[in-house]
């Protein structure tokens, strides 16, 4: 009797285990975060991961050792540090309450705007484009570094629709995308498109996050009305109401690379889509560390970081790079590479499309493949990068370096 009570108690803990998310959770209690609150999250080049927190600086941490970073300690200009952005040969941006800090992993440089003739010092978001650009949005526009010289966008000098500018994201082809508190501005370098509720489909005007997948599909997160899709030219908006999404407040979006979409909410925990089916993290079904998210990514690996008022949680990836790679359908050489990479399709494939995504998923390359192709890396940033392979008998991704 014993024993079968023990297997029935076996039986019941195994399927609980499969039927909820486990997280890893890591806390200024059990960790060497500085601080619980996660308001940003960057992974660099060689896997680190780096929280920026809300009052006490930037904790790295490396998967066994972390360092933390502060105003008495380091050369960060302020403890609030609001976005972290990592450029293509490895330097940290930190976008915080006092300007922007840089930090090649020796030295570090602190930027005022105001030093720099130019107003406004409180850094909601920071994003690289492919030339190196630093953008940079404030309460005051978008701010604009190459490298020498800060130039200033605003309402009153481009076509950009609010100076309070909390969300930027850059799509493969370099268009620059604004989140702002009057929807949503477009630049292309040369010309503005804003999108809004009076001329769109948006949700909403107000919003605090963007994200663009492999098909160039744009992710508009907001404030309070859910999330809004467009593809360049149709719109879907997904609420609570009509979908699984578990909260309206959008604070967060990640996409991974099975082209799943992963929403941090302001009191909902973390909601998945996979264009069919919605799957919800939160408290109540996991040991997630808090509802209430603030930032999120994804590493190399695919697994999920997730940032909170209560620290930080990791959702090991089911789906591995390891896992999806397993076929023997495609070989890529060399690797690292140099100026040139070859591709090759084996076994019974012969077509297919591909796409060459960075370490933050922009798209960077995508074509066809008939059996063998070389493509010129000579545009490609310093970086890892990731081809993900569209065959008959599924998806396969492979991982390679750019050393040069």
């Amino acid at each position: 009797m014993k024993k079968q009570l023990l297997l029935i108690l076996l039986f019941i803990i195994i399927i609980t285990t499969k039927g909820s998310a486990q997280f890893v959770n890591y806390n200024t209690s059990n960790s060497g975060l500085v601080n619980n609150v996660v308001q940003a999250i960057a992974i660099d080049l060689q896997g680190t991961k780096w929280f920026g927190t809300q009052g006490e600086g930037v904790s790295k941490f490396d998967g066994a050792t972390w360092t933390s970073y502060n105003s008495s300690n380091s050369g960060l200009a302020n403890n609030y540090v609001l976005s972290i952005a990592i450029d293509s040969q490895g330097n940290r941006w930190f976008g915080t309450e006092s300007g922007v800090s840089k930090f090649d992993g020796t030295a570090w440089t602190s930027i005022t705007l105001s030093s720099n003739g130019i107003y406004g010092d409180l850094i909601y978001s920071i994003a690289i484009d492919l030339q190196g650009n630093i953008w940079a949005g404030d309460t005051y526009g978008v701010c604009k570094f190459d490298g020498t010289t800060w130039s200033r966008f605003d309402t009153s000098n481009s076509g950009l629709v609010s100076n309070w500018v909390s969300t930027i994201t850059i799509d493969s082809q370099g268009n620059k995308w604004f989140g702002t508190e009057a929807g949503v501005s477009k630049f292309d370098g040369t010309t503005w498109i804003t999108y809004n509720i009076s001329n769109s489909g948006l949700t909403s005007n107000s919003i605090s996050s963007i994200a663009i997948d492999s098909q160039g599909t744009k992710w508009f997160g907001t404030r309070g009305e859910g999330v809004s899709k467009f593809d360049g030219t149709s719109w879907t908006n997904y609420k609570n109401s009509n979908s699984g999404l578990t909260n309206d407040y959008v604070l967060s979006i990640a996409t991974d690379l099975q082209g799943e979409k992963w929403f941090g909410t302001g009191g909902g925990g973390i909601s998945k889509f996979d264009g069919t089916t919605w799957t919800s993290y939160k408290s109540s079904n996991s040991n997630i560390g808090s509802n209430q998210i603030h930032s999120i990514a994804l590493d190399p690996q695919g697994n999920l970081w997730v940032g909170s008022d209560s620290g930080v949680s990791v959702l090991s990836n089911p789906n591995s790079i390891a896992d999806i790679s397993k076929k023997n359908n495609l070989k890529i050489y060399p690797n690292p590479i140099s100026n040139e990479l070859n591709i090759e399709i084996l076994g019974n494939t012969t077509d297919a499309k591909f796409e060459i995504a960075n370490e933050v998923g922009q798209i960077v390359y995508c074509g066809k493949i008939h059996e063998s192709t070389k493509i010129s890396t000579d545009n490609f940033s310093k970086g890892i990068y990731f081809l993900k392979l569209y065959c008959e008998d599924g998806i396969e991704v492979r991982k390679f370096v750019n050393r040069y």
